[in-house]
Order: C-alpha cells, then structure tokens, then sequence
C-alpha cells in the first residue's frame, strides 16, 4: 500500500484520486483492515506521526481505531478539551480543517495541552449518511499541508465513511435475517400447531407418523400408536356450550400430555380425537401409555361455576403398534381406529388393543411371503407383546 501511495502522489490529481480509490477498493472483506489500512495512508499524507477514527457513541467523541500513538486522551472517559474542539469545528464542518499550535486561534491552546502542533481534520459524513465522527493525523511538529495533500486527506475520510456504512448495513442486514428467521420459525410453529389446544396438528402428524415409521423400520424398533376420542362430546357441547367444550379439550390436551413421555408426541387429530405416537413402544406399552391417559381423564375435574354436571368427562382409546399391528401408516390407523371404535361399542371409558386378526379383511395387513417374513423379524428383534384382545375400564352412560 505504501508503494501504491507513492504511485498515487505522483500523479496528477484526478488520477490520484482514482489510483487511490481503487486501491482502497481492494481492501473491503473486513471494514476493520479496511479502517486501519486508512489510517496507515492518513500518516503519509504529510508524514504525521499519528492517526486517528474518533467515533460518536451516545453522542461522545471516543477513539476506536488508532495508528502511530495515544489520540491525545480520546478513550473512554470525561470528554478532554479537544473532544469539544472536534464536535464544535469539525463535525458541522464539509470540508478538510487544518488546526497548527503557532495560529492566532482559540483552538491552539489545546492544541499546545495535547502536544500537537499540527492537527488536521474531517468529519465522517456522506450525503445519505449518518454522522459517524472524525478522521484525524496529528504531529508533534509544525508541519506544512499542501491543498493536494488536503485533498488526498478527504478522499480518505470518504472511504472510511463508506466503509463504516458498509458495516452499519451489515449490521442492520444481520439483525433483519435475524428477525426473518424468528418470524420463519414462527409462522412454521403456527402451521403445525392446534390454535386451541397448542398441541400439533393434522398435518403435523402425518409426517411425523411416516418419519417416526420409517425410523423404526430402519432400526427395528417397534412404534406404537394411540387414537382416543372424548365420550359423548357433542352432547357435551350441545349442553353446556362451545366455550365450556373448549375448555374441556384444553384440559384435556394437557392431561394427555402430562402421562406420555417426553419422546411422545400428542396431537390434535381433529375435533374432539386426539393421537399419540409412541417411538419405542410395543402393544404392551402402547396399552399401559393408553391405560394412564384414560385413568387421568376419568379422575379429572371439569367442575366450572361450581356446576357438578360439568364435573366428570371419560375417554375411550384403541391402540395399535408396529410391526405387530402393520407395516404401514395406514394400517396402524386403521387398527387404532378400529380398536378405538370397539372400545366405544363396548360402553365407552375403556382402552382396546385389537389384534390383526381381529379386523375385516380388508384392514388386514399384507399377507404376502415378504411382509409375514419381516413382521417374524421384526417380532423378533424388538420383543413386542402381542395382545389378541385387550380392553380396561368401566362403560359410561
């Protein structure tokens, strides 16, 4: 940079100008290199011996990039007599100011005070810019600066204000992908969660049934699966009130949650039917999950406005698991829902896990050599239980 430096001033000044500005293009990847290779160029001007970005924070002057020595007491702290000087001559000001200690002018004194006998300024600032402070080279020594050389001095305030632009817009470009990527995160949560309930979804559940599926079927694990229905819930709601029955779901949402585990995932299904996908989870497991859920609904009080007809509300479930139950999505919802129904057949408040061979045959699964030979392995690989029939509780009016 020194050696292009040198180049620059020997051309004529238009050509200066753009010999400099190209090579100050060149350095844009990090706007702290950037400010410091100004800096270094500041000191050749007119061979200061210091150089300095003095920065407005909260509206005071301090020093944050420095070349060649201490800035004359510019840190952090009580504002010195020449922080006034630059905020009551150089910030208003559009052009280059030179200040010497010899001068008949009030800025002198404080020029002696710092030890300074020449200081030369330009405040950062480009049409369309916000104010970002002060470019400044100081030396001990009187030193004589040729109008060129004030030239040169300005270009390169221009280029660090453009570089602190540059990383304000970075900034500000962070902090909006930021605030994008919450609202994404958001907007998505919103998508695959109930508004009532704050449970997951319809939708959310058919991709993370055939995810938690295909996961099981990669590991051979078993997968279990509960659909449960509230018992005579239009009835309920015809009775009492939508509000009460929205109130009723949502304490009802939460019972479910509170008696799964944590790798559970509880869902809305629709209405007043809920399912639970169990990674893990034999028929036997699937039942005693089930058994737990519909335990906590019957015991639970939906007393509101001290109305005892309010207070009680049962559940009935069905279950089903893989590979005991199918090999595929819609068979494990097909036997859960079948399951779910006897249970209501059979009086309500009451969990059923119905075997394969309890269904129609067109809910059975595949009979094929293939699929028998993977459910054998798959038996045999997870220990699963299965139960032919299996159905607790007491039948509610």
């Amino acid at each position: 940079m020194a050696n292009a430096l040198a180049t620059i001033r020997a051309c004529p000044d238009v050509d200066r100008w753009n010999a400099l500005a190209g090579v100050l293009g060149t350095e844009v990847s990090c706007t702290e290199r950037a400010l410091n290779l100004i800096l270094e160029n500041v000191c050749t001007v007119a061979a200061f011996r210091t150089s300095f970005l003095a920065l407005l924070e909260s509206d005071v002057l301090r020093t944050a990039f420095l070349c060649g020595g201490a800035a004359a007491g510019l840190q952090i702290g009580a504002p010195p007599p020449l922080e006034a000087t630059l905020r009551t001559r150089v910030l208003p000001a559009t052009t280059v100011v030179c200040f010497r200690a010899d001068a008949d002018d009030r800025c002198a004194p404080v020029l002696r005070q710092a030890g300074w006998g020449t200081l030369v300024a330009a405040s950062l600032r480009l049409p369309g810019t916000p104010l970002f402070g002060v470019l400044a080279a100081a030396d001990p020594e009187l030193l004589w600066v040729s109008e060129p050389d004030l030239q040169l001095f300005q270009l390169l305030a221009h280029a660090a204000t453009w570089h602190l632009e540059r990383r304000d817009s970075q900034r500000r470009l962070l902090a909006a992908n930021r605030q994008l990527a919450c609202a994404n995160q958001q907007l998505r949560r919103l998508a695959i969660t109930d508004h009532l309930t704050g449970l997951y979804n319809h939708r959310f559940f058919q991709d993370r049934l055939s995810e938690e599926l295909a996961r099981a079927k990669r590991y051979q694990r078993p997968l279990g699966l509960i659909m449960a229905d509230v018992d005579h819930f239009k009835l309920y709601n015809d009775t009492f009130g939508h509000p009460a029955g929205d109130h009723a779901l949502i304490q009802i949402a939460s019972l479910i949650a509170q008696n799964v585990r944590a790798v559970d995932v509880v869902v809305r299904y629709g209405g007043e039917e809920f399912a639970v996908i169990l990674p893990e989870a034999n028929l036997t497991a699937t039942f005693h999950s089930a058994e737990r859920i519909r335990a906590a609904v019957a015991a639970a009080d939906f007393r509101q406005d001290e109305d005892p007809l309010l207070s009680s509300l049962t559940i009935s479930l069905g279950g089903a698991a893989f590979p005991d139950s199918g090999l595929e999505a819609s068979q494990l919802l097909k036997v859960a829902d079948h399951a779910l129904y006897a249970a209501k057949q059979a009086g309500r408040n009451r969990t059923t896990i119905a075997s394969p061979t309890a269904l129609p045959p067109a809910h059975l699964p595949c009979s094929c050599r293939i699929c028998s030979r993977s459910r054998e392995q798959y038996a045999g690989s997870s220990a699963s239980s299965v139960i032919p029939s299996q159905s607790t509780g007491q039948g509610s009016a």
